[in-house]
């Protein structure tokens, strides 16, 4: 087990390579005979890896290796969950949650971030789990070490060849024998999805609000003014409080991040899970 921030940074190369060996065994794994066989998905990025070992806070984690040859084989990271945006909700009855849900035939509407799950996936979707996430103590700045959420775990990252499963139970019952969270959630993707729910795991919505730390104050103090008063002097100029949309929520995003690059860089809204 790495003891220091250093020493889990002297494994970045090694624990990239596991991720990309594991999804080309993934890929590998697939029917040859499928006519639409899935595409070889990108691994967990080098860059990815390396932020979360630069800014976990904790870090807590654990590694598995081979007996007589030493070569990583997988490994896991630990930490308490940390949003970077000044407006964070988890609701997963919201309509740009990322939860696909057809009451009574209707479709979803125009626009809304929506995802269609498996009719075996496992949904938070009478928004119990997330009202009870939601109502959990937070606090700090998310432009200065983001705001934490003290009694949630994350499960940061878990790239593993066969040991996916022994490495997250060691996690949990590390994280469960600290008795400092009530809850742990992580960010899963729809093909590790049925790996977590064994676990116990089910898919949570959550949204939020992007832009800079100004146009928030715009908004807050809009909110202020009396009902149809006109008055603008505090409202920053070039500045629309209308540009705060709720959108779906993308973990480890920043606060202030422009739409095109969400579309680019992150997709659609994150695939979130929590127990």
């Amino acid at each position: 087990i790495p003891s220091s921030r250093s020493e889990w940074d002297d494994c970045v190369d090694e624990m990239t390579a596991v991720c990309f060996a594991a999804a080309i065994r993934r890929h590998a794994s697939t029917d040859a005979n499928d006519d639409k066989p899935p595409p070889v998905l990108p691994p967990l990025s080098r860059a990815y890896i390396r932020d979360r070992i630069d800014i976990d806070d904790p870090l807590r984690g654990y590694q598995i290796r081979h007996k007589t040859g030493g070569w990583l084989q997988g490994f896991v990271l630990m930490t308490t969950f940390t949003t970077w945006t000044h407006y964070f909700k988890w609701d997963s009855l919201h309509p740009s949650s990322g939860i696909l849900r057809a009451e009574n035939g209707n479709a979803c509407g125009e626009g809304q971030e929506q995802e269609t799950h498996s009719s075996s996936s496992v949904l938070d979707d009478d928004g119990t789990l997330s009202a009870q996430l939601e109502r959990q103590e937070r606090s700090g700045d998310p432009l200065s070490g983001g705001v934490v959420w003290p009694n949630l775990a994350e499960i940061s990252l878990v790239g593993a060849l066969g040991c996916g499963e022994y490495l997250l139970q060691m996690a949990l019952d590390d994280i469960a024998k600290r008795g400092c969270h009530d809850f742990v959630v992580l960010q899963a993707t729809e093909l590790s999805r049925p790996f977590y729910e064994r676990f116990g795991f089910v898919r949570v919505g959550a949204v939020t609000k992007y832009g800079s730390k100004e146009l928030f104050s715009a908004e807050q103090r809009s909110n202020y003014r009396h009902e149809g008063s006109n008055d603008q002097q505090h409202k920053p100029e070039g500045l629309s409080v209308d540009e705060l949309k709720v959108v779906g929520y993308r973990h480890w995003t920043y606060a202030n991040e422009t739409t095109q690059r969400l579309n680019k860089h992150h997709g659609g809204p994150s695939y979130m899970m929590a127990r």
